[in-house]
């Protein structure tokens, strides 16, 4: 009982890094490791569930996939319905310019440095082939990361950016429509409900949203 309630808090923990523990989340853990105090919700692919076993400190949301030849590194938090092209690196560290040498130094008790804050892709986030998402960096729900972009800048939520380092060229919607869609936290609703949703004309999407939500 005493693991399974540490293993609350710490996904508890999780969350409040991204700033989603008050979005009404309501969890839906398919597999976790309690040695690395890693989960993954429903629907993720085999590779996403065999990453938590090996992987420290990471949450992967339902229905996300990534494809192969990548790397996620611990401490990373990815959202619901996330699509990870093939070779996407997530939350590459730097190394330790300010020591001796930025290698592997025969140094036993070199000291682990753990990262200021989680490496965050939101939810339904899509990133091209060939990306870098450097650690710490915070991908806003619904952007677009062009193949081949290194992030080394939080990107905004629905913004599309791309090269090296990624910029941001354009927003998939308007600013309104984009507050709407920020405002229903549609990715917290049961499957069942998403499914439903007139997904090709977004401002009904919206308004049924809305209306789910009350």
């Amino acid at each position: 009982m005493e693991n399974q309630e540490q293993m609350i808090q710490h996904l508890n923990k999780m969350l409040s890094s991204a700033g989603w523990n008050q979005d009404g989340w309501s969890m839906e853990i398919a597999a976790f490791s309690e040695k690395h105090l890693s989960f993954t919700e429903e629907g993720t692919n085999s590779d996403l569930i065999q990453a938590i076993h090996h992987i420290e400190d990471i949450f992967i949301g339902r229905k996300t996939y990534m494809l192969d030849g990548g790397m996620l590194s611990p401490h990373t938090v990815i959202g619901r319905y996330c699509s990870i092209s093939r070779s996407v690196f997530i939350g590459n560290s730097n190394h330790p310019m300010q020591f001796l040498s930025t290698g592997s130094t025969p140094w036993p008790d070199r000291p682990e440095t753990p990262p200021e804050k989680y490496t965050i892709i939101g939810c339904d986030v899509w990133i091209g082939a060939n990306s870098t998402i450097l650690q710490g960096r915070n991908v806003g729900h619904g952007a677009v990361i062009g193949a081949g972009s290194v992030v080394t800048k939080d990107i905004p939520p629905y913004a599309i950016a791309v090269g090296n380092p990624a910029t941001v060229i354009k927003y998939r919607f308007d600013t309104e429509t984009i507050k709407g869609l920020l405002e229903t936290k549609w990715w917290t609703l049961p499957e069942t409900a998403i499914e439903k949703l007139p997904q090709d004309n977004i401002q009904a999407c919206i308004e049924t949203l809305r209306f789910i939500k009350g």
